[in-house]
């Protein structure tokens, strides 16, 4: 499974994230301890892509939170990151 450091910035806080299941429509993301502070409006980095404008459609307790894009990222950014984990 391909997982990448990131950075979720939001209108008051900055959040890091483990990034996994990232697709043109949206990733799963494991946010650090201060996640309950994150909007739900926010933008991603992805390494040092980005910004890519998303929403968090659903979160839970422990940090995770799954992540809408509100375009659909380029294939070729997604394929360099799967490359990379390979």
């Amino acid at each position: 499974m391909m997982q990448v450091y990131g950075e979720c910035i939001g209108a008051t806080v900055s959040v890091a994230a483990l990034i996994s299941q990232l697709g043109a429509g949206g990733c799963e993301l494991i946010l650090d301890g201060t996640s309950a502070l994150l909007d739900t409006d926010f933008a991603l980095w992805i390494g040092a892509i980005g910004p890519f404008a998303a929403t968090c459609a659903s979160r839970d307790e422990t940090g995770h939170c799954l992540a809408v894009f509100k375009e659909p990222i380029d294939p070729a950014i997604i394929e360099h990151f799967t490359a990379e984990a390979c």
